[in-house]
């Protein structure tokens, strides 16, 4: 499932579509692990978004689902606004210091916030806002849906 996110200016949403992203699909006690992985829905799923101009995306994409119907079910679930526990927070501090350690990935982090937009001078901030929010910002925002299925014939 897609949606497009009303969501302001490309940097910014750019941090809170990855926000978003970080709570729905990293670690064991992600929204989608649990949702999806944890009832038996599918094993592989996964998360991508983009932002240009004014206008964002998030797609949520489960793969080889046991059925369509309990998987739209566990996306939209996923979907649903939440702010992040104590615990999420945590565990995305110390996945941000290990990233950050390496020049090649705080360069890229660097580069995509830029090309969006942002002041390089505050992609920390910007992002440490954003993983706050969780999928908490997303109330309300979601302007349009679509989805795709690919079924065996």
């Amino acid at each position: 499932m897609a949606v497009e996110v009303a969501a302001g200016e490309a940097a910014a949403a750019h941090t809170l579509l990855y926000g978003a992203s970080f709570h729905l699909e990293a670690g064991t006690k992600s929204i989608l692990f649990n949702l999806v992985r944890n009832s038996g829905v599918a094993y592989s799923y996964y998360v991508d978004y983009d932002a240009v101009d004014d206008t964002a995306y998030l797609a949520v994409v489960v793969e080889s689902a046991r059925s369509l119907e309990e998987a739209r079910g566990a996306v939209e679930e996923a979907l649903k606004p939440r702010t992040p526990p104590g615990y999420r927070l945590r565990f995305f501090e110390y996945l941000w210091r290990t990233s950050w350690r390496s020049p090649l990935n705080r360069a890229l982090a660097l580069a995509e916030y830029v090309i969006k937009g942002g002041d390089p001078l505050r992609l920390e901030q910007a992002v440490e806002g954003a993983v706050k929010a969780g999928t908490a910002w997303l109330e309300g925002r979601l302007v349009q849906r679509g989805e795709a299925a690919v079924v065996p014939g």
